[in-house]
């Protein structure tokens, strides 16, 4: 079959002016067969010819170059790094269209396909008909996929998906869509599980993480309760670095959706004050430590869903959560039955342009503040006007994600706005905050998601770090108590490895269990209410919380001490700790809860246990508090400047003179005593 081959014609002397100017604006073509996926080119034969530097200097420059493909066109698209293109129409010597076997793209996608060349020997020269000097030719078969994605124009970067979609066992809600033209990847599902585990979860998402630590540097040892130890977020204390900042941002627009429902109509705001969020929209929304929250999610394990503190284990409970938030358990699960978006749409009043990603944009549903100031006309438009308000406050303060979208399924729960109160938003809520913990310590996500802000407002009341001055007393919601200052509030990327943050870092690896205050919460009037005992009684169980696609479990067996009860050593958490609470729910139980006393080991004792189970001390303080090196330095120059006729001497003889001066100071004693009776007798 007769190839044709298109070649470019550029002297060494443009060369190097373009090279000198600027070599990423230099368009180096080549051409690429669709059906072949080949790139065809010229090369010297070295053995005669070699290659000089100007021909390495041109094989540079163009295997940088970023060739766009338009498959429908037959055209080769220059993408510039200024974003620009430029079009040049090519013919192609053979059909531009590609079979389906060799390239895979989604149904109905006909845009533009962008690859990084491929590195490959070029020739440079001038081809006529007449020129019948022989040249072998060598085809390099493509090696890179080609990136479809959308919105990243700048050359030589291909952005990977944070995870994948809709696999089963994961949860959607920040699941990246698979790009078209790659396959989406698999990887085997858990193996079984005990009787009261119900749910298998799917395969795991693929992790975001810096590729800044070495194989030795992950290479941590498991303990006996906790595995994977390398890509969790303690690795990085470990080696003394900061937290990986990529993809590393605070999600959700608490202040926004509390400023939208303080402006709403009395009407509207009763509905919300019903489903038990009016005492939560009453916090005043403040920056909280950022740094102090990564520097607690290096100690949070999602196998446990607590805090591992140096020698002890504390975790945020169902209590906890009422106490800061204001939001109550207590109320009718999200129902699994299958409920369609054209249906939510529907009750919505929206059309399908609300939809991204298969789910509700969050941006696009807000409804204005003219809508919400004055009185709904009719009865249909309040409804309307209130799932779309509701949908917006609580997704996007207790439901945000990577791309401020929220599941369809919430709207089952508000097709009668009189019976939203029904639902128990507690465990909804509680169950999505754990979630988002959980995803970013495995690095399945590097955003800070759900309401997130509750860590450091839970952590307040427990341990006297970063804690503000002179709280409010007998407060509720207790998250009103904390005037965070804004100095502690670091929500620059580039300030994450702060002082604050290693101080905070220090601080969490130097915890005793005497400064932890056990019981924060016993003077106060809501605590001991009659209302909060079925709370309590929550919280001193093993249960699954359901949230709009997941399950979370919340071990109670680990957080008795909290409830006035002594260390004692929890047995092992369930092998599956969370998953999609879609399929066959076999044992009600493990939705009811069982006492949390079932599952205490009361033969071994905590101390020696924990010490093998969990991590322990993880970081060395050392390099940030000085280190005794630099401290005998900064101590040899004052005493040379000051006092140089200073010796110093060990601890031990120091010890030893003392005693010396003691019995010194004893003999002197009865020599004196001795004295004095001899002259008494005379």
């Amino acid at each position: 079959m007769h190839k044709r081959i298109v070649e470019v014609i550029i002297s060494s002397e443009q060369i190097e002016k373009l090279e000198r100017s600027d070599p990423q604006k230099m368009i180096a073509w080549k051409v690429w067969t669709q059906y072949q996926r080949a790139w065809h080119c010229h090369r010297w034969d070295c053995q005669s010819h070699g290659e000089d530097n100007k021909d390495r200097k041109l094989r540079r420059i163009m295997s940088s170059a970023t060739i766009v493909n338009d498959c429908e066109r037959g055209d080769c698209v220059q993408q510039t790094s200024t974003g620009r293109q430029q079009r040049t129409r090519r013919r192609s010597c053979m059909n531009t269209r590609a079979p389906t076997s060799d390239v895979e793209t989604g149904a109905g996608d006909t845009r533009p396909t962008k690859q990084r060349t491929v590195p490959a020997t070029v020739v440079v020269h001038n081809t006529n008909e007449g020129n019948t000097r022989a040249r072998r030719q060598r085809r390099t078969p493509p090696t890179v996929e080609p990136n479809t994605s959308r919105g990243n124009t700048r050359r030589g970067i291909r952005r990977r998906p944070a995870t994948t979609d809709g696999e089963p066992g994961t949860d959607a809600e920040n699941a990246m869509p698979t790009r078209p033209g790659r396959r989406p990847a698999t990887a085997d599902k858990k193996p079984g599980i005990d009787a009261e585990n119900t749910v298998l979860t799917g395969p795991r998402r693929k992790r975001v993480f810096e590729r800044d630590l070495t194989p030795a540097e992950r290479a941590i040892p498991d303990t006996t309760l906790l595995n994977d130890l390398g890509y969790h977020l303690s690795a990085y204390a470990r080696v003394g670095r900061g937290p990986p900042t990529q993809n590393l941002n605070c999600r959700g627009a608490w202040c926004n959706a509390v400023q939208l429902y303080r402006k709403a109509n009395d009407q509207y705001k009763e509905l919300f004050i019903a489903a038990g969020f009016g005492d939560f929209l009453k916090i005043e929304p403040v920056e909280v430590p950022v740094s102090y929250s990564l520097a607690l999610l290096e100690r949070w394990f999602g196998k446990t869903n607590t805090l591992h503190l140096p020698s002890c284990e504390i975790g945020p409970t169902p209590v906890d959560w009422t106490m800061v938030t204001g939001v109550p358990f207590g109320g009718r699960s999200i129902g699994v039955e299958p409920f369609t978006m054209k249906r939510a749409l529907e009750l919505l009043g929206v059309d399908r342009g609300v939809i991204v990603d298969n789910k509700i944009g969050l941006s696009k549903i807000r409804p204005s503040p003219e809508e919400l100031k004055d009185e709904p006309a009719t009865s249909e438009v309040k409804e309307k006007v209130f799932r779309r308000l509701f949908l917006y406050v609580v997704g996007s303060c207790f439901f945000n994600n990577n791309r401020s979208v929220i599941s369809h399924k919430l709207v089952m729960c508000l097709e009668r706005i009189d019976r939203v109160r029904n639902y128990d938003w507690g465990a909804m809520t509680y169950a999505a905050f754990l979630a988002g913990m959980r995803r970013k310590v495995t690095a399945e996500i590097g955003a800070l998601t759900a309401f997130w802000q509750f860590l450091p407002f839970w952590a307040f009341e427990y341990l006297d770090i970063n804690r503000p001055k002179d709280p409010a007393d007998n407060v509720f919601p207790r998250a009103n108590r904390w005037i965070c200052l804004k100095r502690l509030s670091d929500n620059d990327s580039s300030q994450f490895f702060s002082p604050h943050f290693i101080a905070s870092r220090c601080q969490l690896a130097c915890v005793e269990e005497s400064q932890v205050t056990w019981q924060p919460y016993l003077a106060s009037a809501e605590y001991n209410s009659r209302s909060m005992k079925s709370t309590i009684n929550l919280a001193k169980k093993r249960i699954a919380f359901r949230s709009i696609d997941t399950w979370e479990y919340y071990l109670g067996e680990r957080c008795l001490r909290q409830f006035g009860f002594p260390f004692r050593v929890p047995i092992d958490p369930p092998q599956v700790m969370y998953g999609t609470w879609e399929g066959p729910l076999q044992n009600e139980y493990v939705w009811n809860g069982t006492s949390a006393e079932n599952f205490v080991n009361e033969r071994l004792e905590y101390a020696s246990w924990f010490t093998t189970a969990s991590v322990g001390r993880i970081l060395n303080v050392n390099p940030y508090l000085g280190g005794l090196g630099t401290a005998k330095k900064v101590f040899d120059d004052w005493r040379a400047k000051h006092r140089p006729d200073l010796i110093l001497i060990s601890q031990s003889e120091y010890k030893k003179l003392e005693e010396d001066r003691d019995a010194a100071e004893v003999k002197l004693a009865k020599l004196r005593q001795a004295s004095a009776q001899a002259r008494g007798e005379f």
